[in-house]
């Protein structure tokens, strides 16, 4: 449920900050077509370039619109997994997911924790134990039973003392043979035993290539982050040298549009490297068994 509600909530918030990019898309394509019309009016520019930024600024809206039906949807998933009824009445808040205390140790550590924190190899070592002492119960079917009983009784009075008697006994019980039946028994409960153990072990394979993963995408993802940035500021510098270049007359509309359209791709990269981290640190916390 914790990741369920993670990955949701991240989403949700993937989705908020990139229609907070596509308002600033169109914003830049409404200034730009304002420029380019104002410059085919006085006749320093074709009426080419208009129709060029008249797409462009369509197409920007339609990108908003596009942008913001994903985050009302992924808010109704929120609503969904947080099982809240009704149309979500808030906004996602900026929260990133917190760095994982120990995430940068290696996978020998992580895996120890994991194996000790989970609950699915917890409830598989629990079965074996417990198949463990249905072996014992079995095997101790086969040895002989030994039983005392005894008894004290009165049907007179109590203060006569009549009729009062005492009883006891003892009984061996031995079974000689029972037709194989115990030792089937006790075959299919080792059977049992081997079968929940092969299960354990295929279990820890699996959880320790869950845990690997994940902390290789934290890993990968932490590096993604800092170049999608990087990525994110060389754009949008180009944009701004674009934008001048064009005024100057030096410039196209192609190259314009083209410098927008990299820096919003940019922009969109960096929210979707956001996201993929945050999910790889959610997943990290399901691998390690924490809540």
């Amino acid at each position: 449920i914790a990741l369920d509600v993670r990955t949701v909530f991240f989403t949700a918030r993937a989705n908020r900050t990139l229609v907070a990019v596509a308002k600033e898309t169109l914003a830049n394509q409404q200034k730009h077509f304002q420029q380019i019309n104002g410059l085919v009016q006085i006749g320093t520019r074709a009426p080419i370039d208009r129709a060029q930024a008249a797409k462009d600024l369509a197409n920007a809206r339609l990108q908003l619109i596009k942008a913001q039906a994903a985050y009302e949807t992924s808010r109704a998933q929120l609503d969904q997994a947080m099982g809240e009824p009704g149309p979500a009445g808030y906004d996602v808040a900026e929260e990133a997911m917190p760095v994982v205390a120990g995430e940068e140790k290696p996978l020998a550590e992580l895996f120890k924790e994991a194996a000790a924190h989970r609950p699915d190899l917890a409830a598989l070592d629990a079965q074996i134990q417990a198949q463990q002492f249905s072996i014992d119960a079995t095997s101790h079917n086969t040895h002989p039973t030994l039983r005392a009983t005894g008894g004290v009784g009165s049907n007179g009075a109590p203060a006569s003392g009549a009729n009062n008697t005492i009883s006891g006994g003892l009984s061996l019980n031995w079974p000689i043979w029972s037709g194989g039946a115990q030792q089937a028994q006790l075959d299919e409960a080792k059977a049992s035993l081997e079968g929940l153990q092969a299960q354990a072990d295929g279990q820890r394979q699996a959880l320790q290539l869950e845990v690997e993963q994940a902390r290789l995408a934290v890993s990968s993802e932490k590096a993604a982050v800092v170049a999608a940035a990087e990525s994110t500021k060389n754009a949008r510098e180009q944009l701004r040298l674009a934008e001048g270049r064009y005024a100057a007359g030096v410039g196209s509309v192609i190259e314009l549009a083209d410098a927008q359209l990299g820096y919003t791709s940019a922009a969109a990269q960096e929210v979707q490297e956001g996201y993929r981290l945050a999910t790889a640190r959610a997943q990290l916390l399901k691998a390690l068994g924490r809540p």
